[in-house]
């Protein structure tokens, strides 16, 4: 367990809690968006799927805490959006897709299961660290 960051260390034991495991999906997405991948999310054997934005590819890192991060960090961007408009801009996506907007319609309800699971959703890393790769973001993408 990470001994410098407190909030890596929140992402840690949120992984040993709950036996969560993330896997990158390869089979065709109901829809794409750029910079993102689908992912099986797994909290204590209930699985949801969900679209991850992946903008820094840190996917490709073997770190299952950096993965739960980008997982809550998702779950905050949909819970912090006024609505589907502000969501699907916010994704580069159409919100006239019925697709998209089935997802949509369908995170309301698997933000509430994952928050039933975990508790409040919190990514941990601030806005700040993650997009200029500082601080604790920094460590945890170090981390393998």
């Amino acid at each position: 367990m990470s001994t410098s960051y407190p909030e890596i260390q929140a992402l840690e034991k949120l992984c040993q809690d709950h036996r969560v495991h993330i896997q990158v999906l390869d089979k065709q997405a109901p829809f794409k968006a750029l910079e993102h991948v689908w992912v099986d999310f797994t909290i204590n054997r209930e699985t949801f799927t969900l679209i991850v934005d992946d903008e820094y590819k840190d996917f490709q890192i073997d770190n299952p805490s950096l993965h739960l991060c980008l997982v809550l960090r998702e779950l905050e961007t949909y819970h912090e959006e006024e609505d589907i408009l502000e969501w699907t801009k916010h994704k580069y996506l159409d919100a006239g897709n019925s697709k998209v907007l089935a997802y949509y319609r369908s995170l309301s309800e698997i933000y509430t299961r994952i928050e039933g699971l975990l508790g409040k959703i919190n990514s941990h890393i601030s806005y700040f660290d993650f997009e200029l790769n500082a601080g604790a973001a920094q460590e945890l993408r170090r981390k393998k």
